[in-house]
């Protein structure tokens, strides 16, 4: 009879210590899905941030950009004036389907395009360039920095 209650304390023991905390973390608080499988596309934001001391040899600003997802904030480009762009422009600067959030760094009638969007399972940071005199509606865009879906650089 002691075998019995030893062995039924021994499994009940077992299936309360495998049993984890339910998809719980300490705080009592369901975990999200979207800490399992990365960053989540909602917080996927382009920064800009003026530079101390601006261009002063162009009598320009400056301003630096950066792409934060999660916790983490990483240097993009270095461009002159810097704008956060509303999404009903994506269209008109043919940023795709995809495209989390841009910038214009627009000054004395030209500058820079910068969005970051969704591609797959990676995200990537594009830029290009605007002129007020370009006749043809080719923005030169270029991928400058891909990431992966949990936020790692990939080179």
């Amino acid at each position: 009879m002691k075998k019995l209650i030893l062995a039924c304390l021994v499994v009940t023991a077992t299936f309360f210590a495998c049993s984890g905390d339910g998809g719980q973390n300490q705080s009592g608080n369901q975990t999200t899905e979207v800490a399992n499988n990365g960053i989540d596309p909602q917080t996927v934001k382009l920064i800009c941030q003026p530079v101390e001391e601006p261009n002063m040899e162009a009598d320009a600003p400056q301003h630096e950009v950066f792409v934060q997802m999660g916790g983490q904030k990483v240097k993009v480009a270095d461009i002159l004036n810097c704008t956060p762009m509303e999404p009903d422009m994506y269209e008109t600067y043919q940023f795709p389907a995809g495209t989390l959030d841009a910038v214009l760094g627009w000054w004395a009638g030209g500058g820079d395009l910068i969005y970051v969007a969704r591609e797959g399972d990676k995200f990537i940071v594009v830029q290009g360039y605007v002129d007020e005199g370009m006749e043809e509606l080719d923005y030169g865009y270029k991928t400058v920095m891909k990431f992966s879906a949990d936020g790692k650089e990939l080179f």
